[in-house]
């Protein structure tokens, strides 16, 4: 793809090498890699170093990394200048699934995730395989949980996974490029009837509510895929869904966690809980299936009863 000339490349750390020979006649602003650096000051510092290079309202932004990198680009993208254009060149199997689609962008607070962000679209996505056979083996895993996440609100999708579970993990081309297609389809489809997650697109947050809540706890040791797939144990015996140990299986197939190696206490879960976006007053809103391709959205569910269920499930497991 041509990228404009007014282009602006901005990447993790980590991606730097590649970055240089892929992107020789822009230049390249290298963000600090981790979780603990998506916030607002990086947001400053990366506007600041945009000033310097003389950017202005034709300037154009790359965003090549993983979601963190993407999150980022995307809100510097929409407040500097009041809103300038730019690309996204996801480089997980997470970002090319899950965080790249659907025009989120955002920044964490002490308090939460993404609890500072906006809504403001790339002009385009840009999707290259190669990227993916040298992602670590973790990083392939962490995507992973978005694409099981994703078959569970679509049959479909989940029974094809569970057929070509072996040339998933071989990282067969042609099954990949099917795959990261049938996600983003998948998604694509949620985001345009709810573009503002105002009701149907929280069901993309299935898993997430419990994950996001693991996430904070232990304050980013435990990566967002793996989060996600512990989520997802949760939410489906929260619903007792039928599939349950499909989902589970499919989860530990995939080299994911599917229970904390240390459960965090339920008053603190939570409390963690209590400063997602979703939440309504002093309740809680969970994203759970039914069944494979039946999701439901419970809203203003009292805190005492999830405390309750969390209660439950670790004395069971």
């Amino acid at each position: 793809m041509r990228y404009p000339k007014s282009s602006v490349v901005i990447c993790d750390a980590n991606l730097l090498p590649q970055v240089k020979r892929l992107f020789k006649d822009f230049p390249i602003i290298v963000l600090p890699s981790g979780e603990q650096h998506k916030r607002l000051s990086t947001v400053e510092w990366t506007c600041n170093e945009l000033i310097k290079l003389g950017a202005d309202r034709q300037t154009v932004l790359i965003g090549v990394g993983g979601g963190i990198v993407g999150d980022m680009v995307g809100l510097i993208a929409n407040l500097f200048m009041r809103g300038i254009q730019f690309y996204l060149l996801p480089t997980t199997l997470l970002a090319m699934v899950d965080s790249s689609i659907g025009g989120k962008t955002g920044v964490d607070l002490p308090g939460g995730k993404n609890l500072v962000g906006t809504f403001y679209p790339p002009a385009a996505v840009v999707v290259n395989l190669t990227f993916l056979k040298t992602l670590p083996a973790v990083e392939f895993s962490n995507g992973m949980a978005e694409v099981i996440k994703h078959g569970i609100l679509d049959k479909t999708l989940f029974n094809w996974l569970e057929k070509n579970t072996k040339q998933i993990k071989l990282r067969n081309s042609t099954v990949l490029a099917k795959m990261i297609r049938m996600n983003v389809a998948i998604k694509t489809a949620i985001v345009k009837k709810d573009e503002r997650e105002q009701q149907q697109r929280m069901l993309l947050n299935l898993g997430h509510t419990f994950g996001h809540a693991f996430e904070l706890l232990s304050d980013y040791t435990l990566p967002h895929g793996q989060a996600v797939a512990i989520g997802l144990a949760y939410a489906t015996a929260y619903s007792q869904m039928p599939e349950r140990n499909r989902v589970l299986a499919l989860l530990t197939e995939f080299g994911l966690p599917t229970s904390l190696v240390k459960p965090f206490s339920p008053q603190a879960i939570v409390r963690t809980m209590l400063a997602d976006k979703k939440h309504r007053g002093h309740t809680i809103t969970l994203i759970t299936p039914q069944r494979l391709g039946h999701v439901h959205i419970h809203q203003n569910l009292p805190i005492r009863q999830v405390e309750q269920f969390i209660r439950r499930y670790h004395e069971a497991n």
